[in-house]
């Protein structure tokens, strides 16, 4: 019976010109007509094609393209054709109008994209039913060729110099006081505010960046040339974002009403007029964000000068964020080499002394144990329990100067984690607490530094088991899921004393402790260097008296 069935292919046509970005056309199962006439499956609205030009037939999962005595002809490949099988990337030619024949929807390419934004104000469609057609340019072209007037060959008038030479003082004047701006948020404001001081149809704007390249979008900037209206969003189409990403490509709407194409009323009716301009910020090889723009204003719409302009203010945008970025990294690294040196010199200079100690207090406990005295016995197991310290404080300072280097490797993370649950649980118990295993049983195998992971975990169950210490019910959970980014989840959650508000944004700093005297203020920095030298983060989130939870959030690493 099964030997009968067959797959029934996807396929579509994809209009031509490459870089008018027309929606692609589904070729649902049956016979799809193509002709001038209304009544065909699909509509040419152009004089060159016949009434009924073209048939495409699905006949046993080939789809077959027939001529129907058309005026102009059908062409496969520059061929004129009566029938043929379609292959997938052959070019169509009716009449004057060109398409792709594709088995795959371009589309739907970029489905792994998530989009989101930290503002009501945005809104991420997928059903780009009223998406305009738009022309493409790679950005860094675009950018480029801002600066040259006549790129095209045609001689410029006079109001077209003058306000090349004013959007160029602008790009200038906009270079010069990036250099003083470190933030990224004022590094983007100044740059929409510029935009919309030279193209004055602009309406609305947003500026989104992410942090990775598996990260969503945010909008960090929404601007509105005029009163936001209640309620308002601003429609932001997946397609033309994953186009602009992906390709690295600068998108402007085309004039619909300078377009050729649209000879009659009935075509330009079913495109949404709204014009809008989209543009990549773009860091070295990385897509690191997008800059939208949008306007009603269909007789002062968007130009390609328009979008060469925007592209080239990106791009100053974009090198100013690197730069920051750069230099923000190049000062900490200083801070940490400082902190680092002094670190190692003190934490040497304990242990040496240590060293000198050790063999001193081998000695006076030979001498106290023989001394009948419960308070002398008391004292010297203080000191002894302060010198222990002082050397576990040494080790840890010299652990944290030392950089371990990065083993990647494809591990079960799950494995990995209850390979420990023995040696945590043996301690907790003793203790009369409960250790949780809460592991996605689903969990594939991560790209990880597994001994790094070992440390860090050691240094969070650590720290639990010494938040829980006072509870009579203690329990410690260790968790791993993956979450809608596809990063990798590791928690570890305590129902302990809790960190106070006021002291929960400081755990990662160097030294800092809530332990007092018997914590070393090291452990959490160590942790949170590890996972940030995956790409990942660590957060923290805590009530008094009800416990805490530290989560390890860490993204695929490409491991070649």
């Amino acid at each position: 019976m099964t030997d009968n069935l067959h797959v029934i292919p996807c396929a579509y046509l994809i209009p031509l010109p490459i870089e008018a970005f027309s929606r692609s056309i589904r070729l649902d199962p049956g016979v799809i007509t193509i002709g001038r006439s209304r009544s065909n499956t699909i509509y040419l609205a152009h004089g060159s094609a016949s009434r009924n030009h073209a048939r495409i037939s699905l006949i046993d999962s080939q789809y077959i393209l027939s001529d129907l005595k058309s005026r102009n002809g059908t062409y496969v490949n520059k061929k004129r054709i009566k029938n043929i099988s379609l292959k997938h990337n052959d070019q169509i030619v009716l009449g004057d109008r060109s398409f792709v024949f594709s088995l795959k929807d371009p589309e739907h390419d970029d489905s792994d994209l998530v989009y989101t934004s930290s503002e009501d104000t945005v809104c991420f469609r997928e059903d780009d039913i009223h998406l305009p057609d738009m022309v493409a340019r790679k950005a860094e072209t675009a950018a480029r060729t801002f600066l040259d007037p006549n790129k095209d060959g045609k001689e410029i008038s006079a109001e077209q110099a003058l306000d090349a030479h004013s959007r160029l003082l602008l790009l200038y004047q906009l270079s010069d006081k990036l250099r003083y701006i470190k933030n990224v948020d004022e590094i983007l404001s100044m740059g929409i505010d510029l935009i919309f001081g030279a193209l004055p149809s602009a309406e609305r704007g947003v500026a989104m960046l992410r942090s990775s390249s598996k990260d969503p979008l945010e909008a960090h900037i929404v601007k509105y040339r005029h009163k936001k209206p209640e309620g308002d969003v601003i429609p932001v189409s997946q397609t033309v974002i994953n186009k602009v990403i992906k390709e690295k490509l600068a998108l402007v709407s085309r004039d619909a009403l300078d377009d050729s194409r649209f000879e009659t009323g009935d075509s330009i009716m079913v495109h949404n007029l709204n014009s809008i301009i989209c543009v990549p910020l773009i860091s070295g090889e990385r897509v690191i964000g997008v800059l939208h723009l949008d306007t009603s204003q269909i007789l002062d719409a968007f130009t390609q000068n328009d979008l060469e302009f925007t592209a080239a203010v990106a791009n100053e945008m974009s090198i100013t964020i690197d730069n920051s970025r750069l230099q923000q990294e190049a000062v900490q690294n200083e801070r940490m080499a400082a902190i680092g040196l002094t670190i190692t010199n003190i934490a040497h200079n304990i242990r040496n002394l240590l060293t000198i100690n050790k063999g001193v207090e081998e000695l006076m406990s030979m001498y106290v144990s023989d001394i009948a005295d419960e308070k002398l016995q008391k004292s010297w197991q203080l000191v002894r329990k302060s010198l222990e310290q002082m050397n576990n404080l040494s080790t840890n300072m010299l652990d944290f100067t030392r950089v371990h280097p990065v083993q990647l490797d494809l591990i079960d993370i799950n494995s990995t984690v209850l390979n420990y649950r023995d040696f945590f649980q043996e301690t907790l118990t003793r203790m009369g607490n409960k250790l949780v295993m809460d592991l996605d049983p689903n969990l594939t195998k991560w790209v990880m530094d597994e001994s790094g992971l070992k440390r860090a975990l050691l240094n969070l169950v650590v720290n639990a088991n010494d938040a829980v210490k006072e509870k009579e019910n203690g329990i410690i959970t260790i968790s791993t899921f993956i979450d809608a980014k596809n990063h990798l989840n590791i928690g570890v959650s305590d129902n302990g004393c809790g960190i106070e508000p006021d002291r929960i944004n400081n755990v990662f700093q160097l030294f800092f402790t809530t332990k007092g005297t018997k914590g070393t203020g090291l452990g959490l920095p160590m942790v949170q260097r590890f996972v940030e030298r995956l790409g990942g983060t660590i957060t923290v989130e805590s009530k008094v008296d009800e416990g805490a939870t530290f989560n390890l959030n860490i993204p695929w690493i490409e491991n070649n």
